[in-house]
């Protein structure tokens, strides 16, 4: 069943009409726990960045000090969001493409700010090439980055591929929204990656690339950053954004 009507439909059902039931069932069932996966890591990440609030992580403090892991209280608030992220995703088809406008402008002008806002304030060509220069951590920095963040960044494009089924003429606009998509979101987070390396501290990628941030607590390299040069307010908007 899962082969031939996979659980992420178009995820395994071409493959199954290209290759066979295998490449079916394995491509519905990667698509169907990526999907699964997406929501709690979401959730997580929202935590995390609100628990970095001062008075937040001091008076409601939602993560265990030794481990990093939720503590009760953090999952109570986990239990909430995933209640609220279903709940809008149950709210249709309509609801989601209209507000979810407001939201692309929000979560491409913030970025965008940031890139401006910073390479102004602090951007050294020389960490370019410093404490070791291109892929000082090898391949292995490179698919942790992967993990990380890169193949987040690089998502959006699936909700034109998701919401195909309510455009009025998705012949002409599906392929058109991917692509544009794909381009906007690879170009701002390509400027993102260059402006964070350029505003890094000299001094602490001199040697080596182990704490380019410095020795600081486990908060957003993008907060850190804008607070190391002196754009406290635009660190504030990053941890909404966030």
């Amino acid at each position: 069943l899962s082969a031939s009507y996979p659980v992420d439909g178009a995820a395994g059902r071409f493959p199954y009409y290209s290759h066979g039931d295998a490449a079916g069932f394995i491509s519905g069932w990667t698509g169907w726990l990526q999907a699964v996966f997406i929501a709690p890591i979401e959730v997580l990440a929202c935590i995390e960045y609100s628990n970095s609030v001062g008075w937040i992580e001091k008076n409601f403090n939602m993560l265990h000090p030794d481990t990093g892991f939720l503590n009760a209280r953090g999952y109570l608030v986990a239990v909430i969001l995933m209640v609220l992220f279903t709940a809008i995703n149950l709210a249709g088809g309509k609801f989601m493409s209209e507000s979810n406008i407001l939201i692309v402008i929000w979560k491409f002008a913030v970025p965008l700010l940031a890139v401006v806002v910073v390479a102004t304030l602090q951007f050294d060509p020389a960490n370019f090439t410093a404490g070791g220069g291109f892929m000082p951590h090898g391949w292995h920095g490179v698919f942790a980055a992967l993990a990380g963040g890169v193949i987040f960044a690089a998502q959006g494009f699936e909700q034109c591929a998701q919401l195909a089924g309510e455009a009025a003429n998705p012949k002409r606009d599906l392929a058109k929204a991917i692509l544009v998509a794909m381009v906007m979101g690879s170009a701002l987070y390509a400027a993102l990656q260059v402006v964070l390396i350029g505003a890094i501290n000299p001094a602490n990628v001199t040697a080596n690339w182990d704490e380019p941030l410095g020795s600081v607590s486990n908060v957003g390299a993008w907060y850190t950053i804008t607070l190391a040069v002196g754009a406290g307010w635009l660190a504030k908007i990053i941890l909404v954004d966030a």
